[in-house]
């Protein structure tokens, strides 16, 4: 199977000089917060495949995304005090 080219928004984005507000480029992860971690993961994923031009494979990401924050609230909330 052979990948489909990518929009022109897409290669900005994935261009090396590419940084936004979620970026880590030039930040310590370790100062980052687990909600920051893991929506910076979660649109580089979403990213990655939309690339894939495959609507299917965007909307599993995206329930993944939603069942892992879900999974990560729920872990949260049952903490022993």
């Amino acid at each position: 199977m052979k990948p489909g080219p990518l929009h022109e928004g897409l290669k900005q984005q994935l261009s090396p000089g590419a940084q936004d507000s979620g970026s880590v480029a030039g930040r310590d992860i370790f100062t980052l917060s687990r909600s920051q971690l893991f929506q910076i993961g979660a649109q580089l994923h979403e990213l990655i495949v939309r690339c894939s031009g495959n609507p299917f494979f965007l909307e599993s990401i995206r329930r993944q995304n939603q069942l892992r924050r879900f999974m990560a609230y729920k872990a949260n909330v049952d903490r022993p005090r």
